[in-house]
């Protein structure tokens, strides 16, 4: 459920530099980019930037669309962690692709910790421990 595609076996980073470094498939399994693209995110960088926006609404639409599909559910704070982890695979694999993150709206190393809307739950995952807001 959370892991993306990017890794192998042995736990490093694929990377195909011909691959276009904005394309969420290179990134994450098949399921990951549908649910993404129904929620009107196209690339990795719009990944991000949703995720630093508007994490909390990511949330309950992953929830939803996973039930319109007779998936598992999973919690908000799941889809929470999830969206969290595919948004740190596309900050590395932009970094590693040379991005110009100064193009973003916000400063994307100041708001690593920052959970991205107060409004998202009263517990989150960061750094492996609860945090209470």
């Amino acid at each position: 459920f959370f892991l993306p595609k990017v890794a192998c076996k042995c736990g490093r980073y694929q990377d195909d530099s011909n691959e276009n470094r904005s394309d969420l498939s290179t990134i994450l399994h098949e399921w990951q980019v549908e649910f993404l693209r129904s929620a009107g995110i196209e690339t990795t960088e719009g990944l991000i930037i949703a995720y630093k926006t508007k994490a909390r609404k990511l949330c309950d639409e992953m929830i939803d669309w996973r039930s319109r599909r007779k998936m598992e559910y999973m919690r908000e704070t799941s889809c929470f962690v999830a969206l969290h982890i595919w948004s740190r695979t596309a900050k590395v694999v932009l970094h590693s692709k040379g991005f110009d993150f100064s193009t973003f709206p916000f400063n994307v190393n100041e708001t690593d910790s920052i959970i991205p809307d107060e409004s998202f739950c009263s517990t989150v995952v960061s750094y492996g421990e609860s945090v209470n807001l």
